[in-house]
């Protein structure tokens, strides 16, 4: 894919970036709740808690828990995002969710019960490190 910027030249933006995709940041295992509609909002669904009190959630049906999740993302700070911002570079994380979540709590130092305080909104971007 190419684009025109404001002065009429075309480029390739990709030929600008290092895209790393990496299953360490794929979306939080929800088991068999994956694809129920209301689960975020019904107390009768045990991984609501993760959505009202992540603290307390305790995974069930497969889900995957907020250690495991913090493992996977965690690792990759630490091998792949850290090392690059020693270089001085600068990195776009795309995510989901959870996902972004785990990420900005790491880089913030935050615990689970404050999971969701800086959750990204769809389609917006967060600046985490300056």
């Amino acid at each position: 894919n190419c684009d025109v910027n404001p002065f009429g030249v075309l480029y390739n933006p990709m030929s600008i970036a290092t895209v790393i995709i990496d299953d360490r940041l794929i979306e939080m295992g929800f088991g068999e709740y994956e694809g129920i509609q209301g689960y975020t909002d019904d107390a009768g669904y045990n991984v609501n808690t993760l959505f009202h009190n992540p603290a307390g959630y305790i995974p069930d049906k497969g889900a995957e828990s907020l250690d495991e999740l913090f493992a996977r993302t965690g690792e990759f700070l630490d091998t792949i995002i850290k090392p690059e911002l020693a270089k001085g570079k600068d990195i776009l994380i795309v995510g989901h969710g959870a996902m972004n979540s785990s990420i900005i709590c790491q880089v913030r130092g935050k615990s689970y019960e404050h999971f969701w305080d800086e959750a990204i909104e769809n389609c917006k971007l967060k600046c985490l490190i300056s």
